[in-house]
């Protein structure tokens, strides 16, 4: 009788730890899920934001009499479409172009708009970020910078932050460069919070000649340093979905595998225990 009594308390036993466990599990998957939202999100609009200044500059290029008188240019969110503001080169400068686009990038919604203006409050405040990221681009030390490259600078408000991406953009074809990007945090009044670099260093991908017919590339992080895909990756991924080959990216670290759909852009993020019983099932 002892021991039955004792059978079925062990087997209650082993019954809720199940349970914990299952409960534990969710949970962790449901925080990975909503990292994983956040991140594709914020990705997204700096892709967004990066294309409008890609293609306004190109257009400016064909349209403007004197593109000698720019002083630069940066993007935004307008109307459920972007635009990209080019403005003087004046200590004080002003708005002497801008190209809106439409949430497509549909070439004949395009605005071109020549009239010289004042810069709007929200955009006098992108400028300032942007200026004072400028500033410490080319004084301090973290920011290190590669021949063949560019370092773009990409003020943005995401969801009431003001910072500045920092990315590395490539001069010649047939490549994707990952890392040597860089995160700059403001506060209201313009005033820099923190910065830091997000990857390591420079990861190049070519996705012409010997692997252009390859299906997924990936790249590692440092693990204590950023252990998911950052929104620079994401951005980079969907500035070149119309030319490379992948199905899917991954981002690997010794802890978690990022997992970007490079058709759907979608992002999933798996514990790397998760993600070594799907390769060793074959799924």
């Amino acid at each position: 009788m002892l021991v039955m009594k004792y059978s079925i308390y062990k087997f209650f036993i082993i019954v809720f730890l199940v349970l914990v466990s299952d409960n534990i599990d969710a949970q962790n998957r449901q925080e990975l899920s909503k990292i994983a939202l956040e991140i594709e999100q914020e990705g997204k609009e700096l892709f967004i934001l990066e294309k409008t200044a890609w293609l306004g500059s190109d257009i400016l290029r064909e349209v403007h009499k004197n593109p000698e008188k720019v002083g630069g240019y940066f993007s935004y969110l307008k109307d459920g479409g972007s635009v990209c503001v080019f403005f003087s080169r004046d200590k004080n400068p002003n708005v002497i172009a801008s190209v809106s686009f439409d949430p497509l990038f549909t070439e004949s919604n395009t605005v071109v708009n020549l009239t010289e203006r004042t810069l709007y409050r929200e955009e006098k405040e992108l400028y300032q970020i942007r200026k004072k990221a400028l500033e410490m681009v080319n004084a301090d030390s973290l920011f290190k910078t590669y021949s063949n490259s560019n370092l773009n600078i990409i003020p943005m408000v995401y969801k009431g932050t003001p910072k500045v991406y920092v990315l590395t953009s490539p001069e010649q074809a047939g490549v994707i460069l990952f890392g040597n990007d860089y995160e700059i945090i403001f506060n209201q009044n313009s005033e820099m919070v923190s910065k830091r670099a997000l990857h390591k260093g420079l990861i190049p991908i070519y996705y012409e000649g010997r692997n252009g017919l390859a299906k997924a590339s990936v790249h590692s992080h440092v693990s204590g340093k950023d252990e998911f895909i950052t929104p620079t990756d994401i951005c980079s991924l969907m500035l070149y979905q119309d030319f490379i080959p992948w199905e899917r990216h991954y981002v690997m670290t010794p802890k978690f595998v990022s997992v970007w759909n490079c058709k759907q852009n979608k992002l999933n993020i798996l514990t790397r225990e998760e993600f070594d019983k799907s390769v060793n099932s074959g799924k």
